[in-house]
């Protein structure tokens, strides 16, 4: 298959996804540019990574940081407008590299983490916009830290742009200037 076709069948389907955003924003009487779409990138070359930026992806995903220490520095070289999320969980050891590279960190679920991280911002003079995962539901098998702990996390760090929280049946974004969206 031609790289040609290769772009053109992606820039397809950036485009059904973004239509498919707006048509659904809409329905539910919400504004289509307050959502993000964050593409995530893994196992994706860098080749096809750029074909997705050229297509006019600003946000993506990366959810190793091993991955990512290997691939973004060049890509963020040509493209310094990105903006790079990790979105898998993170590895307290991998904490120092993850405050380097990305921009938001989604997958802040424990307060030894947030510590960690908090050392790494100050060291490093970074700071990523960060996500606390909040296990509402209390359910152990459910990741992140209890509801009675996310404000010590937040305390911890000026930069949390919003709580993520997981139970049973749904799903809560809840932004840091207190409102809640759900998704079931």
């Amino acid at each position: 298959m031609s790289e040609d076709l290769r772009t053109e069948e992606l820039e397809a389907a950036l485009n059904m996804i973004r239509r498919s955003i707006t048509q659904t924003a809409s329905s539910c009487g919400r504004d289509p540019n307050a959502i993000t779409l964050v593409a995530a990138s893994k196992t994706v070359d860098s080749t096809r990574l750029q074909q997705a930026i050229d297509s006019g992806q600003r946000v993506l995903g990366e959810n190793r940081v091993q991955e990512a220490r290997e691939k973004w520095p060049a890509i963020r070289e040509r493209n310094p407008h990105i903006e790079l999320h990790l979105i898998g969980p993170l590895q307290s050891s991998k904490a120092r590299d993850a405050v380097v590279l990305f921009d938001v960190i989604q997958s802040i679920d424990s307060e030894k983490l947030a510590r960690v991280i908090a050392r790494e911002c100050e060291r490093t003079e970074v700071s990523p916009s960060l996500l606390i995962q909040v296990n509402t539901s209390r359910e152990p098998q459910k990741g992140g830290v209890m509801a009675e702990d996310d404000r010590r996390i937040e305390l911890l760090h000026t930069n949390v742009r919003k709580h993520v929280t997981i139970s049973s049946n749904v799903a809560k974004t809840v932004k840091h200037d207190g409102t809640i969206s759900h998704a079931e």
